[in-house]
């Protein structure tokens, strides 16, 4: 009888979520904010096999909620080390899409969102939004519809710890993640860029 030992497409261990968030934790594109909201993110998403979506808004572009937003969805879009993150994706058998886009998400079902930019495309013009702000995916397509909507929580986004290493050698190697004080500062000082 003959045993295939190769991963099959989309079968997520704890190893690779983990593997992805050492990814995250050291990119040097994202401020540590944007690190935790990723890592929190990709957390709820029950091993990568859920579609989910995650808006962080704000009524103001001045609020602090708002250029974490930006720092979040331009994080996704930037990030890499040495490779982007979709291609991290890819290489770990992992069909999905992980993106963001300016605007927030509306759930119009359990599983169902709609998205608003505060742009008019039939009509090619500005229209009021009564919320400003980013949202992120992680779907088996760009910016799909067909997700269930996770509610942003900045309490327990903050606490989220980056991730040092891997669970299953911290007996060799120290810590599994940083304590926020033990950051390193090529980490730590990143700059959000807009």
């Amino acid at each position: 009888m003959e045993t295939n030992d190769e991963p099959q497409k989309d079968e997520v261990t704890q190893r690779d979520l983990e593997i992805l968030e050492i990814f995250i934790s050291n990119s040097l594109e994202a401020t540590v904010r944007a690190k935790k909201a990723i890592i929190w993110f990709l957390r709820q998403s029950n091993y990568l096999q859920s579609n989910i979506a995650m808006s962080i808004s704000s009524p103001s572009r001045k609020s602090d909620e708002y250029k974490w937003a930006q720092e979040v969805g331009i994080a996704l879009h930037d990030m890499r080390l040495p490779i982007r993150i979709d291609d991290l994706f890819s290489l770990m058998r992992i069909s999905k899409r992980f993106v963001s886009h300016c605007g927030v998400a509306k759930k119009i079902s359990d599983d169902l969102i709609e998205l608003e930019t505060g742009w008019d495309s039939e009509h090619q013009r500005h229209v009021p939004v009564d919320l400003l702000g980013y949202t992120i995916w992680l779907a088996d397509e760009f910016y799909q519809k067909e997700v269930y909507l996770i509610e942003f929580k900045p309490a327990e986004v903050k606490v989220v710890k980056l991730r040092k290493d891997h669970s299953d050698v911290i007996e060799y190697h120290g810590k599994e993640f940083y304590e926020d004080c033990e950051i390193p500062k090529n980490l730590r000082d990143v700059q959000a860029r807009w």
